[in-house]
């Protein structure tokens, strides 16, 4: 009796999962045909964390689970929780949270936000954090910082209200007003840590971003896709208009470009992503452009993984990164590598700016064995480094 109500449990949960109605048509036949079902079901579940990191409890989602512990010379140990309602709570109404804490600066961090879907095609978001950020490290939980190494840490607090609006299936307007409350902005510099500010620094900024944004094509074979990371095609032009307070009392118009995209070529995939930036006036230090770069146990897939520069806050730059996966089209043909699904890569990264000699990185590896690690040799081709960063370096890479 107790096995049969775990079955009808199991196989009501599951297809509330899935939106759709249960069906009580089934009759297990033997009790491997029970424990079959019930396995299977546990397995999705388990693939699904893996996959996105994703915890799903009735109307909320506890994301990013694999990342919920890192590490950095500011904060200590930082654990972190992230939630988030799905259609289970409402289709219209969307909540979202984080709280994180360091074990070293003992200091909560929190954000709130509200998702609206007023119609299929437009949003309304507002979003109020209470957090810390590191500007190279776009998300910087992912990384365990080394504490030889050079950056920028701050503390803020941040309003962002955005509305958008879907024209057609692809392409989308998202005008927005965001005010930022710098409290707290320190250099971490090989083992020393600097106060950048006397006194705390706002910024109110305008903006309106254009995206175009298109759906991941899949390749052909299930194989295929268990092989590569999500890397959907994107276009976002971003303009803000930015009046900044209580330090240097300045205006300054701001222009950012991302742009992703993913070329599939016979069973082997082109991976591209560039993103640049270009600030018009004069903003303070905290407020220009930090290219994507971090030293850690970690590969740093998109960004730099042995760059290290004197001035990483720049007016104007642009970063590129261009890999070609080879999809098991070497590793294939060892029968005990074969069931790991893992795809072999090479891989080359530039930095252009406006204070930074041309900057480059190789890098060759394995990744996605068992969809979860790989390890990639980097190769720095830069001529200028002022830290002395070692030239070349073996990292492991994180593929979640």
């Amino acid at each position: 009796m107790e096995k049969k109500i775990i079955l009808l449990v199991c196989l009501l949960c599951s297809c509330l999962c899935q939106g759709q109605q249960p069906n009580f048509s089934y009759k297990p036949q033997s009790y491997e045909d029970e424990f079959n079902l019930i396995n299977a079901l546990q397995t999705q579940k388990l693939n699904s964390l893996l996959q996105d990191g994703a915890l799903h409890v009735g109307c909320v989602d506890f994301r990013q689970l694999l990342h919920i512990v890192s590490q950095n010379q500011i904060e200590g140990w930082r654990w972190r929780l992230t939630m988030q309602t799905n259609e289970k709570f409402s289709k219209r109404w969307q909540l979202s949270s984080l709280v994180a804490y360091g074990t070293k600066d003992k200091e909560l961090k929190y954000s709130l936000g509200l998702n609206w879907n007023i119609t299929s095609a437009s949003k309304l978001s507002a979003t109020f954090s209470h957090i810390s950020y590191i500007p190279s490290y776009p998300d910087y939980d992912i990384f365990w910082l080394s504490k030889d190494y050079r950056y920028y840490f701050g503390y803020k607090d941040d309003l962002l209200v955005a509305f958008s609006q879907g024209i057609g299936r692809h392409f989308f307007v998202q005008p927005y007003l965001q005010f930022e409350n710098i409290s707290r902005y320190y250099l971490y510099d090989f083992g020393e840590i600097t106060d950048l500010l006397d006194k705390p620094l706002e910024n109110f900024r305008y903006g309106l971003q254009l995206k175009l944004a298109q759906a991941d094509k899949k390749p052909q074979g299930e194989v295929i896709r268990q092989r590569f990371d999500p890397l959907p095609s994107l276009i976002a032009l971003d303009y803000s208009f930015n009046q900044q307070g209580g330090f240097t009392n300045a205006e300054y118009h701001r222009l950012a470009l991302n742009a992703q995209h993913r070329l599939f070529v016979s069973q082997m995939a082109l991976d591209v992503k560039i993103t640049a930036g270009k600030i018009f006036g004069e903003a303070c230090e905290a407020m220009l452009f930090s290219p994507d770069y971090h030293e850690g146990i970690t590969s740093n897939i998109y960004g730099f993984n042995l760059f290290c520069p004197k001035e990483n806050n720049m007016k104007t730059f642009a970063q590129a990164f261009a890999q070609w996966n080879f999809a098991g089209i070497l590793f294939n043909k060892i029968p005990i590598i074969r069931g790991f699904y893992p795809n072999e890569f090479v891989n080359i990264k530039a930095l252009f700016a406006d204070n930074q000699d041309p900057y480059f990185e190789l890098g060759v590896g394995i990744d996605h064995i068992f969809s979860l690690v790989g390890i990639e040799f980097v190769q720095r081709l830069g001529t200028s480094n002022p830290y002395n960063m070692p030239e070349y370096t073996l990292k492991f890479r994180i593929t979640l």
